[in-house]
């Protein structure tokens, strides 16, 4: 009993431990995984027997469609061939039977037994032939059906000229037997003409003995003048009807001898036996034309051929137009451009001034840094992306405004400058503004002395600080004439006017380069990074470098250049956090970008 409780009770925990084992999940992982691999590996074996079927479908169609269009050629040169043969068989013939026409009984007799040699040769080839290949003589396409034709339109003129001879010979004797009867007709004819000149010679000389007894009627020289007469009359009347059986045999010997020379097979005789045959190969034919039309496979080919070469100079042309275009711009273009009138804008030569940074002294390098303390005078103001304003005293007045600057709401929008914070100071407590949703943004602070005017693109603008009563004077200027500006797009330029302050972001920081003291500066810088640049700076475009890495996309193909006495300012890395697409490049963004490009955003 105990031995029996212990059995039991390790098959109880046997089971446990199966239930356990069952009920785990790793076991449950085990299955997924298990199922997972048997559907991902049964979808594959589906797509491999379809691909597999699809190619070997594809590849019978091709093979038929091929055969077909291989058919057709053949039909096209048998019927070629065909419509021929007439003309060869009856010269043949003509030649064969040239010694049959009005030849003697003997040769006549010869010639049939040589036309029935003829005829008994191919037909014994013509019983080989189909003995040997009896599918292929009736495939109207093949090489042995057209052998067979031949010898088949050969066998049946040998007939017809057999007939032929048949003919001749009947009308030979015909004719022969009408002479004989035109012979026997003649010499009756001259024995009626003889019986007539006896018959007038005795009525002559019996009305030249009687002249008085000739003319009363009743007597014995009347009587017999009389019977020579009606004689005369009745022989007269034979003569004439031999004589018409005479003209009428010699009409019908000239028709014979007519028809014996025109008896003869020609070409158009010969048609009646190729007819059938050609109407075989021509029902064939259709046949073949009506399944290559409404073929699957060939309707696709020929739709995928069609538009093949034209998709392809489309693609080539796709392909290809980017290099030339970018060849020509850069070995064109671009020099052109560098050799054109810098861009300058009105306020150049009275307005320059100095830019001074808050974050070094000599305003030269990095000046930003990722948190901008900030402290507002009395009667200042500051106007500040909402992103951007980390922290403020809470005694601090603040406030939303619509625009950065109510005059120009499209620039504010289009710079991502609406709705932004109004802060208003408090007694010189810093204002902490830093980037809260990009990692690599830094800002920088830029004094605007009065009398000082920047060239500034609105998208490296945070925000800016001005006095209350004198607000910082935005201006346009269009320029439209320049080279320059047609070939990096932007036509209008917009210039900040102290006296102010301007909170700039840059990727990964924002860069200040000054012209050295006494100095004019000739500096090329990135594009992309540019800001903006003191006023009394001509800027003008400058062609990369490296043709290649244009060429490839890693470069631009202008960069700005700078000539004169000012600052520039950049951010470090620009184009940072830009989205691309491997098929459509900016795709929106780039397109709207080069809009706001234009105008000088």
């Amino acid at each position: 009993m105990l031995q029996e409780g212990v059995r039991r009770a390790g098959a109880g925990e046997v089971r446990s431990a199966r239930a356990r084992t069952l009920d785990s999940p790793a076991m449950v992982r085990l299955v997924v995984v298990a199922l997972q691999w048997l559907v991902r590996h049964a979808l594959m074996l589906l797509v491999i027997m379809a691909v597999l079927a699809t190619g070997s479908w594809a590849l019978k169609q091709m093979h038929q469609l091929e055969q077909s269009r291989g058919e057709v050629a053949s039909l096209q040169r048998n019927h070629a061939a065909l419509h021929d043969e007439p003309s060869r068989v009856s010269g043949w013939l003509d030649a064969l039977l040239a010694g049959g026409s009005g030849a003697a009984a003997d040769a006549g007799d010869a010639l049939r037994r040589r036309l029935a040699a003829e005829r008994a040769q191919r037909e014994a080839r013509r019983a080989v032939l189909a003995a040997r290949n009896p599918i292929r003589v009736r495939l109207p396409g093949s090489d042995d059906f057209l052998a067979a034709a031949r010898l088949d339109i050969e066998i049946g003129a040998l007939r017809q000229a057999e007939a032929h001879l048949q003919a001749q010979s009947s009308l030979a004797q015909a004719l022969g037997n009408a002479e004989g009867a035109r012979r026997a007709i003649s010499a009756e004819r001259a024995q009626a003409q003889a019986a007539i000149d006896v018959r007038l010679a005795r009525r002559r000389a019996l009305a030249a003995k009687h002249t008085f007894l000739r003319e009363i009627p009743g007597t014995s020289v009347y009587r017999e003048i009389d019977r020579l007469d009606a004689e005369r009359r009745d022989l007269e009347v034979q003569r004439a009807r031999h004589d018409a059986s005479m003209k009428l045999l010699d009409d019908s010997a000239r028709l014979g001898r007519e028809w014996q020379r025109g008896l003869r097979i020609g070409p158009e005789a010969l048609r009646t036996l190729v007819a059938p045959i050609v109407a075989q190969v021509d029902s064939r034919a259709g046949e073949l034309d009506r399944r290559i039309r409404d073929d699957l496979w060939r309707r696709a080919t020929e739709e995928f051929t069609s538009v093949f070469v034209p998709a392809l100079l489309v693609l080539a042309g796709a392909i290809l137009s980017g290099p030339l275009i970018k060849t020509f711009t850069y070995f064109v273009l671009a020099p052109l451009a560098a050799r054109r009138p810098p861009i300058r804008l009105p306020d150049a030569e009275r307005e320059g001034g100095e830019l001074h940074a808050a974050a070094i002294p000599m305003l030269n390098g990095k000046v930003s840094s990722s948190t901008l303390p900030l402290v507002l005078a009395d009667g200042e103001e500051l106007r500040v992306h909402a992103d951007f304003l980390q922290s403020r005293p809470g005694t601090t007045r603040a406030a939303t405004l619509l625009w950065l600057d109510p005059t120009r709401p499209f620039t504010s929008l289009a710079a991502d400058m609406a709705l932004v914070q109004h802060v208003l100071p408090d007694g010189g407590l810093p204002v902490m503004l830093s980037s809260t949703r990009q990692d690599l943004l830094e800002l920088a602070l830029l004094d605007l002395p009065a009398g000082s005017a920047v060239v500034l693109r609105p998208r490296g603008l945070a925000g800016l600080v001005q006095r209350i009563d004198r607000p910082i004077r935005i201006t346009s200027h269009w320029r439209f004439a320049s080279l320059h500006a047609w070939l990096d797009l932007q036509f209008r330029y917009l210039v900040f006017h102290g006296p102010g302050r301007l909170v700039l972001k840059g990727s990964r920081g924002v860069i200040v380069e000054a012209s050295a003291t006494g100095r004019t500066m000739d500096r090329i810088v990135n594009q992309a990074g540019v800001l903006g640049w003191s006023v009394g700076l001509a800027r003008s475009s400058a062609r990369c470098d490296s043709f290649p890495a244009y060429l490839l996309g890693k470069q631009d193909l202008l960069n700005d250049r700078f000539h004169g006495t000012g600052h520039i300012v950049y951010e470090e890395m620009p184009g940072a956090g830009a989205s691309h697409s491997l098929v459509f490049g900016k795709g929106w963004t780039g397109l709207t970008d080069s809009v706001l490009k234009v105008f000088g955003i």
